[in-house]
C-alpha cells in the first residue's frame, strides 16, 4: 500500500510559473505525465487582472478555449496564453510537460 502511494505521488510533479503583461496575469501549473509514453499531462491556468471573462490557448494564442485546464497532454512544449474579454493578452508562457522515466 505504501509503495503504491509513493508512486502516485511521484506522478504529480508540478511546476508553477507566473507571467504578467498589459495588466493580465497568468499562473501556469504543470502536472507531468507518467510514464513517458502516455499522454496524461495536465496544465492548469489561473488568470488575474484584465476585465471580464478569460479564454486560454496552448498554441501561442492561435486558438482559445473557455476552460482553464488542458488535459491529455503528451510530453513536450506548450505556449500558454490567456486573453480577457477586451482583447488584452498575457505574455506567452513557454511551458514544458515532462515525463518520468
Amino acid at each position: 500500500m505504501k509503495k503504491l502511494l509513493v508512486l502516485a505521488s511521484l506522478a504529480l510533479i508540478c511546476m508553477s510559473l507566473n507571467y504578467t503583461k498589459n495588466g493580465v496575469g497568468l499562473n501556469v501549473s504543470v502536472q507531468n505525465p507518467a510514464p513517458c509514453n502516455s499522454c496524461t499531462g495536465r496544465i492548469i491556468c489561473i488568470s488575474s487582472g484584465g476585465s471580464g471573462y478569460y479564454s486560454w490557448s496552448k498554441y501561442s494564442g492561435r486558438t482559445f478555449q473557455g476552460s482553464n485546464v488542458f488535459l491529455q497532454l503528451c510530453s513536450g512544449y506548450y505556449y500558454i496564453q490567456t486573453i480577457d474579454n477586451t482583447g488584452q493578452r498575457s505574455p506567452i508562457a513557454k511551458t514544458r510537460v515532462g515525463c518520468l522515466q
